[in-house]
């Protein structure tokens, strides 16, 4: 495996843990340009707020798990050959 087969590899869970982390703690004032943006997520600044810090959380979540299945899949991968 090469590197840019490992950069491809790693790039999508860095990007889920770096993004959820910023929609998580530092969860962006009600816009119409980035954010969690559902119907009722636009109706009040609470609600906005609750639904970026969720699926920030969420997302942060998944993309460590991501990062560790992805690590395992790669030393499996190594040591099977």
């Amino acid at each position: 495996m090469n590197a840019v087969d490992l950069a491809s590899t790693f790039a999508i869970p860095f990007v889920l843990i770096i993004g959820g982390g910023l929609m998580w703690k530092k969860t962006p004032k009600k816009n119409y340009l980035f954010g969690w943006r559902t119907s009722i997520a636009m109706k009040s600044e609470d609600n906005f707020k609750f639904a970026n810090k969720y699926g920030g959380r969420a997302m942060f979540v998944l993309g460590i798990g991501e990062l560790t299945a992805t690590f395992v899949f790669i030393l499996i991968d190594i040591y099977s050959k």
